[in-house]
């Protein structure tokens, strides 16, 4: 009985693991274009201690088309945000689950 009882937590365990992971999906290339976009539009008014600090208030107004996908190769989307009036891109790594991990003015590689 006791052998019973512990297969059965074992095995629901198990289930609990599987039903999780399958929860964390990959998100698109336009869900990745999106979080960069609010990501900008945080940092014009707060350092969230990424590599850029505090964007200035022009980063807010950027449009769509200011966003351009570089890389969605791998485990993460590379994004470009561009602000033309000040002539500045900086580059956005997301990862596919949709966690945004570095704000550089540099490209990494």
């Amino acid at each position: 009985m006791k052998n019973i009882f512990i297969f059965c937590l074992l095995s629901l365990a198990l289930c609990q693991g599987a039903i999780a992971h399958s929860e964390h999906s990959m998100i698109s290339e336009g869900a990745a274009l999106s979080i960069a976009k609010r990501a900008v539009s945080k940092l014009s008014f707060k350092d969230l201690g990424y590599n850029v600090g505090k964007l200035s208030k022009q980063w807010s107004l950027l449009k769509d088309t200011d966003f351009t996908l570089l890389d969605s190769k791998g485990n993460y989307f590379l994004v470009s945000a561009t602000q033309t009036d000040i002539g500045k891109i900086i580059y956005l790594k997301i990862t596919t689950s949709g966690q945004l991990i570095s704000v550089n003015e540099n490209l990494e590689q």
